[in-house]
């Protein structure tokens, strides 16, 4: 038997890198319309738009960010940006985020996300943490009232469940549990208020 040994990746493709970023952002923006269209339906226009100002907010600042990075280090701005996709790290961070966020915490949170996760490891696939994280992480810590509010002082997936010890083994429990939510269904659609682009687990599996 005969053994290579290669560098890693040891599965390969012929797309670019530039095609799989693309076709990542087309996915995300995808998962970002389903939370928009939720919000909109079920609280109202205002959150809907505000929704879509966050995304503004986030990739504008982070946009911004790597533009001054380019100008203080010298560098080919288009060249640069083309390589570095910061708005897929920006999408990433709001969808991560609930609709209460406010909009000077996005705008920290984009900007922490980018310089601190992952410009100063030396750019786009040099960095050892996740930048959306980063950014969230940054968020929680220094503005955990902007971040951590949800939308409905009802209960949501998480808090529900968490309130009964993340296991449910009465099937009672469970079937009044499901129904605050639209049965099975309803969890795997994922139409009940969370963060912007967590909720819809058939979206996720289908982009």
């Amino acid at each position: 038997m005969k053994f290579t040994f290669r560098p890693s990746p040891s599965v390969r493709s012929s797309q670019s890198t530039q095609n799989i970023m693309l076709e990542l952002t087309l996915g995300l923006l995808a998962v970002f319309a389903f939370g928009v269209v939720y919000y909109f339906m079920e609280y109202g226009s205002g959150h809907g738009v505000h929704a879509l100002i966050l995304m503004a907010v986030s990739v504008g600042v982070a946009l911004l960010t790597e533009l001054g990075w380019c100008l203080f280090l010298k560098k080919d701005i288009k060249k640069h940006l083309q390589s570095s996709f910061p708005w897929v790290t920006a999408i990433i961070l709001t969808l991560m985020l609930p609709i209460t966020t406010t909009y000077y915490a996005m705008a920290i949170g984009s900007f922490s996300a980018i310089f601190i996760g992952k410009l100063i490891f030396g750019g786009f696939g040099h960095n050892i943490f996740n930048p959306a994280g980063v950014g969230r992480g940054v968020m929680l810590t220094s503005f955990a009232g902007a971040v951590a509010a949800d939308v409905t002082t009802g209960p949501t997936p998480i808090a529900s469940i968490a309130q009964m010890g993340w296991l449910i083994t009465d099937n009672s429990i469970l079937g009044g549990f499901l129904d605050q939510f639209g049965g099975l269904w309803g969890l795997f659609t994922g139409w009940y208020p969370g963060a912007i682009g967590e909720t819809s687990a058939l979206l996720i599996i289908v982009v």
